[in-house]
């Protein structure tokens, strides 16, 4: 079985190979488990996490006709709502933290840090699951979201927003790394013809040197400023087979350590189970960016 190639791939110019070292797939430890939380989310909680999504979109549809950007409080006073009426656990989100740096697309804007007197683009969307959800919001106001597959023998069904939404989500993964990166240039410059006068070598050439300079824009400007955590976990990064997102997902939603217990006793220690829960929601929720982490400013 022939190997995977590594390195350099051929058709990759130096820059945009340097620009994926430093940025590409990174953190991708982050974004798995990132990941398994949307998934365990979805299997568990389609209804809330649908609902929310709806109702982001309906703040996106009042401003889309306007050609004005909806104002982030307008965001964040839904996601509140929603975190109150959904979420079950006494822990804060990152909603009512105080040093809110997001732009009206729910990204990260510069920070100003006084210890250093700089601007700095922070890290981090607060929390980066709203802004993964503001991003699928605007895509549904602008009909950018495919509609569901239906089979070819089978009679065609009407879905109302709220299944088209589930249905999109559970098909597509919703995964966190691709925000941005789901599509590739829609239009290729300086001309997407060839000339008459030029080889088809020049012209492939040409396409090659214009999406690795497209890449690496694309790479260096949103890899500054990705959601990723800003707390490490103890002993490194998560087993999936511990199902340490999934004990997370049904902590937020208000199962008791019982009921967790009995649902997920296989993942669960035999010794004492319901420490286990307690420490795994704490450590696993602040490392996704949940909830503030020690000297986050509340």
């Amino acid at each position: 079985m022939p190997q995977e190639k590594t390195g350099k791939p051929d058709a990759w110019s130096d820059g945009l190979w340097k620009a994926y070292e430093e940025f590409g797939d990174f953190d991708h430890v982050y974004v798995q488990s990132c990941n398994r939380f949307l998934k365990a989310t979805l299997d568990l909680y389609k209804d809330p996490i649908s609902e929310l999504i709806l109702e982001l979109t309906q703040v996106e549809l009042e401003f889309l006709d306007s050609g004005v950007e909806p104002h982030p409080g307008d965001h964040f006073d839904v996601y509140r709502t929603w975190y109150a009426k959904h979420i079950k656990w006494k822990r804060p989100c990152f909603c009512e933290i105080d040093d809110w740096f997001v732009d009206p697309d729910g990204d990260p804007v510069a920070d100003f840090k006084e210890d250093t007197g700089e601007w700095v683009v922070p890290t981090q969307i607060r929390p980066w699951f709203l802004g993964a959800s503001i991003q699928l919001a605007k895509r549904f106001a602008k009909s950018e979201v495919p509609e569901p597959k239906q089979g070819l023998l089978s009679k065609p069904k009407s879905y109302n927003a709220k299944q088209k939404i589930q249905k999109y989500l559970t098909e597509s993964g919703w995964a966190v790394d691709q925000l941005w990166f789901e599509n590739a240039p829609e239009v290729w410059f300086p001309s997407q013809f060839r000339r008459p006068d030029e080889s088809l070598k020049d012209f492939i050439n040409g396409l090659f040197k214009w999406l690795n300079f497209y890449m690496v824009l694309q790479i260096t400007e949103k890899g500054r400023t990705r959601p990723h955590h800003r707390k490490e976990l103890q002993g490194g990064a998560s087993d999936p087979e511990n199902k340490h997102e999934e004990i997370l997902v049904r902590k937020m939603f208000g199962e008791t350590n019982s009921e967790i217990v009995e649902a997920m006793g296989d993942a669960l220690p035999k010794g004492d189970p319901r420490r286990a829960i307690r420490e795994r929601v704490k450590l696993m929720a602040e490392y996704l960016g949940l909830v503030p982490s020690t000297g986050d400013k509340t």
